[in-house]
């Protein structure tokens, strides 16, 4: 990995004669960590919040109490304020709600100059993408 990256930010360097910035999102806990308020308002400005199921999900999702068991022992019962329900089949549709605000919100605080270029994912297509660019 660090050898892609290496050889990208070299092949970058060539074609541009400046260095990329390059920002890189750790989403391990992603699911716990969503601000649903965001998940909301992204539906409601899509449209979505003049349908009924808006206010479902709102209810869902912000309305629930879990509770932990470890080894037979139950926690008392708490609100969780962040993050999407773990297995529940509406989350990855959510979590990509939430996700897609993502670049709309880093055109909002980068520099003009700043270019976002979605990535596939996959090093070997990054690379085999950048060396077509050349």
């Amino acid at each position: 990995m660090a050898l892609c990256l290496h050889e990208l930010i070299q092949s970058y360097y060539r074609r541009s004669h400046r260095f990329p910035v390059v920002a890189f999102l750790d989403i391990k806990s992603a699911y716990d960590t969503v601000d649903r308020r965001v998940i909301w308002d992204a539906l409601s400005r899509s449209g979505a919040g003049s349908s009924p199921c808006l206010p479902l999900l709102v209810h869902l999702f912000d309305d629930v109490s879990v509770s932990v068991l470890v080894s037979n022992h139950s926690s008392a019962p708490f609100s969780p304020v962040t993050g999407v329900l773990q297995g529940s089949v509406l989350s990855p549709h959510l979590y990509s709600v939430y996700i897609n605000t993502l670049p709309a919100l880093l055109r909002q605080v980068a520099a003009p100059a700043t270019h976002l270029v979605p990535s596939s994912g996959s090093a070997d297509a990054v690379s085999k993408r950048d060396a077509q660019a050349m």
